[in-house]
């Protein structure tokens, strides 16, 4: 009976331990609340309105009716049309779009005389899960094209669907191409953040930071000493997860040297800034683990990581812009895998950057007040 008394006792000490504290209570019940329902939300298998540009050189009756099918088929949403070959296969190295259309010229010229027609499909294989529904999806339009043609008595399409498909950058399929690219920036800015957030709590529950506030030291020094011994740990992390990234899972970098450089430090400076934050708001190294877990799985799950951002919710898509996981992928994924240049994934590098400082101002304010 002692032991039972004794531990109510301390479970009811520890019930009143949080109701005294509002801030831990809504971390612990608020947050998985609100991730079961912004998650609920965001996540679905299916791939649904990726982006897909075309260039029609036909522009004949035949042609249209497959565009239709297309602008019509929940999996897609056109966002472009092109003059020239080259304008579609930019659009993909970009990431502009999942899905590139050629419908050739005579196409329903040919196709009423009996003539054998051929429509070129060119797939973003980066993401591995969204690029086979693709190709599925597409497949079916070309199938049911064939039939509708054949059906009208003004001949058929040739070699089944009559669709050339073709996988770009990652034509075997592998997860790995689309996912450890992805891992290693997501690790990156995890890393950085963890270290800086955890840094400055831990020193104000062991008391030293007021002890180095009374060597002379300016609240400024102490923050650049601990965000340079960050992302200079992030930078090690980086180059041994790089190196694993090659020799472990043969995926080599398709872009130049100084560019993945830039890349990564541009990954990390998010991270730095969001952990300066988290460590003014914290109280505890308990309570910066949890936000820290409230910010992570939303992170990854919404960044497109896992699920097409196309495929999410209008206001999802939108708060995804705030999180840095969606843009290091972005990046990632562009130089690694596409081969992208500076210029098509200087959008991914400047949202980092703009995302690093603004959050780093916000936690330097916030700092100041605590």
């Amino acid at each position: 009976m002692k032991y039972w008394r004794g531990s109510w006792l301390v479970a009811g000490k520890e019930l009143r331990q949080m109701l005294r504290d509002p801030q831990g209570l809504l971390l612990v019940l608020g947050a998985p609340l609100l991730q079961l329902l912004v998650l609920g939300y965001a996540l679905d298998t299916r791939a649904r309105d990726l982006p897909v540009a075309v260039q029609d050189l036909d522009g004949g009756r035949l042609s249209r009716m497959l565009l239709a099918r297309v602008s019509t088929h929940p999996t897609f949403a056109v966002k472009a049309y092109v003059r020239s070959e080259a304008e579609l296969l930019g659009l993909l190295r970009r990431g502009g779009v999942k899905l590139a259309i050629q419908i050739p010229a005579r196409y329903t010229e040919d196709a009423f005389s009996g003539r054998a027609v051929e429509v070129r499909v060119w797939v973003d294989g980066s993401d591995a899960s969204s690029s086979a529904q693709a190709l599925a999806e597409v497949r079916g339009i070309g199938a049911a094209q064939a039939i509708e043609i054949a059906s009208m008595g003004i001949g058929e399409l040739p070699a089944g669907p009559g669709m050339k498909t073709e996988t770009l950058y990652n034509p075997e399929g592998r997860s790995a191409v689309a996912f450890v690219p992805a891992l290693v920036g997501i690790l990156a800015e995890l890393t950085v953040r963890l270290l800086v957030s955890l840094s400055f709590v831990r020193e104000r529950e062991r008391g030293t930071m007021a002890r180095l506030r009374s060597t002379g030291l300016h609240l400024a020094s102490i923050v650049s000493g601990k965000i340079a011994f960050a992302f200079w740990v992030g930078v090690l992390v980086c180059a041994a997860m790089t190196a694993m990234m090659a020799g472990v899972f043969g995926i080599g970098i398709g872009a130049p040297a100084w560019l993945y450089a830039l890349t990564m430090v541009t990954v990390l400076m998010p991270g730095l800034g969001l952990g300066l934050w988290l460590s003014a708001e914290a109280k505890t190294q308990a309570e910066t683990l949890h936000l820290n877990f409230l910010i992570a799985l939303p992170s990854v799950l919404l960044s497109g990581f896992l699920f097409p951002r196309a495929s999410m919710p209008a206001p999802l898509v939108a708060l995804s812009g705030f999180l840095p996981n969606t843009w290091a992928l972005e990046a990632m994924r562009g130089m690694v895998v596409r081969g992208a240049a500076l210029p098509e994934i200087g959008p991914a590098l400047g949202a980092l950057a703009g995302l690093g400082v603004g959050f780093g101002v916000i936690g330097w304010w916030r700092l100041r007040r605590s």
